[in-house]
């Protein structure tokens, strides 16, 4: 008895969420699967089981696994470029401390948290055999060097162009990145403060900056 009473609720529940509640609770069970499963076991039979919705209602949302994929990494994008812009158009902080604050927001806890770290190395996998995944993952990749390059011609405006904060955005990207996947592959090998440490050095020598002002 007690047991249909909680499945009767848990079913008014989901009756009550809105369309865009439903598509994020799909999305973050797709994440969840994902980071769980990997890229090879991970199916739209787990993300249903882990929503507790039946599959007919995903094709109310979705056009299919591929569209659920993109719908996941898109929802993980948004939220890191939030992350990033915010530290990037933060007021009253100097270049050198926007700098800072970038390596900081690329390496904590919201962006190297098991789950997250892991159903985006899903996606990354899964992206190699999908143009649905490639495509946004490079809007992104494009949107992310355009905010680095920003940070980057704040340090020199006098010596540097706009072009050339391009240039080293891009390769301050693929930095990032590296470190980044080290942290999420091999955490035992790389912890935050060491990552930190490195993406001090790496920068300070590829941006000329000598004095991180004491700050972070």
């Amino acid at each position: 008895m007690a047991t249909t009473a909680r499945t009767q609720s848990a079913s008014a529940s989901r009756r009550r969420l809105s369309a865009d509640d439903r598509r994020r609770v799909l999305v973050e069970a797709t994440i969840s699967v994902l980071a769980e499963h990997g890229p090879g076991d991970a199916s739209l039979r787990l993300v249903c089981k882990k929503a507790g919705v039946s599959p007919g209602l995903v094709s109310h949302f979705f056009d299919g696994w591929n569209d659920l994929l993109r719908a996941a990494y898109q929802f993980l994008a948004d939220r890191y470029l939030d992350l990033m812009t915010a530290a990037v158009t933060a007021q009253d902080i100097t270049p050198t401390r926007r700098i800072a604050a970038v390596l900081e927001t690329y390496f904590s806890d919201a962006w190297v948290s098991e789950e997250t770290g892991n159903a985006y190395v899903s996606l990354w996998a899964l992206s190699r055999a999908s143009t649905d995944l490639r495509s946004p993952m490079t809007v992104h990749y494009r949107e992310m060097c355009t905010l680095l390059a920003h940070a980057i011609h704040e340090v020199d405006r006098v010596d540097t162009t706009w072009e050339d904060a391009m240039d080293r955005a891009d390769a301050f990207l693929i930095f990032l990145n590296g470190v980044w996947m080290e942290m999420i592959l091999n955490p035992d090998n790389l912890h935050w403060d060491r990552a930190m440490s490195l993406g001090r050095q790496w920068v300070g020598a590829f941006l000329g900056i000598t004095d991180w002002e004491d700050e972070g």
